[in-house]
């Protein structure tokens, strides 16, 4: 629970995503993911891709800092060993 929050204080905070917006952000872990989607603020996510499955790529919607942020929720459990890598690569269709 307490990297989730960590994660969470992480997400919400003006030092990392609003000054320095990466185009496109992978979350991994369940709990993790729910703690930076409830501090991002999305209100909704619009499926672009499957990367993996249970871990498509997403586009966020949402809070300012969010809104428009390609995102991917990965649960610790899934995806093969290089998920992040196929993740990186992935275009948006």
């Amino acid at each position: 629970r307490l990297v989730s929050d960590w994660s969470s204080d992480v997400c919400s905070s003006d030092l990392v995503l609003d000054r320095r917006r990466p185009p496109r952000t992978a979350i991994l872990g369940g709990d993790t993911s729910v703690a930076a989607g409830t501090a991002l603020a999305i209100r909704s996510l619009t499926l672009l891709t499957p990367i993996d499955p249970g871990a498509p790529l997403c586009l966020a919607h949402g809070g300012p800092v969010a809104d428009g942020l390609e995102v991917i929720f990965k649960g610790g459990q899934l995806g093969r060993e290089d998920f992040l890598g196929r993740a990186q690569g992935q275009q948006q269709h």
